[in-house]
């Protein structure tokens, strides 16, 4: 006897969520792929140009290039001296904020509340919603005027 679909069970996978809320299907998550970047930037920085020759060769543009560089000083401050020269021959402003938030941090802007001496009645905050709906307005609670 031949089987048909009305004589045998079969099952489906269900529709929509297959585990239930709070079961994980892969509770080990995704293997990593190496290093990160920054600890690629870092191990490459603090190699010096022949460490750099033995790993991307001789024989194309990039190793001729490495080639020219002194041997005896690491990546990093080749580098930071390449920045420096660019900064000199073509300076541009993106350039140079990037430096100097590195070296001395973001710049802080404080945030004047007080509407130039006249107490503020009302702040209005906007933010993203986590399902990705339109942002939405909310008043915070109203501020007490300014006493000076």
């Amino acid at each position: 006897m031949v089987a048909t679909k009305s004589t045998v069970n079969v099952k489906k996978k269900p529709r929509g969520r297959p585990f239930q809320k709070g079961e994980v299907h892969n509770p080990t998550g995704r293997p990593k792929d190496g290093a990160s970047w920054s600890g690629v930037i870092k191990e490459v920085g603090e190699m010096y140009p022949d460490d750099i020759l033995a790993f991307v060769g001789k024989d194309n543009d990039l190793g001729r290039a490495i080639a020219k560089f002194p041997k005896n000083v690491q990546m990093k401050y080749l580098v930071t001296a390449r920045i420096f020269a660019a900064l000199m021959f073509e300076p541009t402003s993106g350039l140079w904020n990037g430096l100097m938030e590195r070296a001395e941090g973001k710049v802080v802007t404080p945030l004047d509340v007080t509407s130039a001496g006249q107490g503020i009645t009302e702040i209005v905050m906007k933010w993203d919603t986590d399902d990705n709906s339109e942002s939405e307005s909310k008043p915070a609670p109203t501020a007490t005027e300014n006493s000076e």
